[in-house]
């Protein structure tokens, strides 16, 4: 990822879905690593924040 023009992290992300008796289950795993000096809790709490809105927006997309 890149941020105000500098290389900020790289991640490895694997999404595992998987069928349940209620629906349907997704587990989402990032690994980052941050270059540019980021406090690697902040980095998270930012990271996390992100991931789960574009999860949330990938959900009310599926539900139409």
């Amino acid at each position: 990822m890149h941020l105000n023009g500098r290389h900020h992290s790289l991640s490895l992300a694997t999404v595992r879905i998987a069928p349940i008796t209620t629906g349907t289950r997704l587990v989402y795993t990032e690994q980052i690593a941050y270059l540019d000096g980021t406090n690697g809790a902040e980095g998270t709490v930012m990271r996390e924040r992100g991931a789960g809105d574009h999860l949330d927006r990938l959900g009310n997309a599926l539900r139409g």
